[in-house]
């Protein structure tokens, strides 16, 4: 999986709401199945910390 492949999906996570799916001290991980790119399905594992302004990726896969 390269980085432009992961970019692109995390930019079509861009106004979407997302329930936490297991929250871990600071930490909140969400999974986002069926994304779309380039007719290709993937699913992407992510997490947000509190008070920060990144998206941490935990792992991205085709399906």
């Amino acid at each position: 999986m390269d980085d432009e492949t992961i970019l692109a999906l995390v930019k079509q996570l861009d106004g979407r709401i997302v329930e936490v799916e297991k929250p871990m001290g600071t930490f909140s991980y969400f999974s986002t199945d069926k994304m779309v790119l380039n007719n290709k399905l993937y699913k992407l594992v992510w997490l947000l910390e509190d008070n920060t302004i990144y998206v941490g990726i935990v792992n991205c896969y085709r399906r």
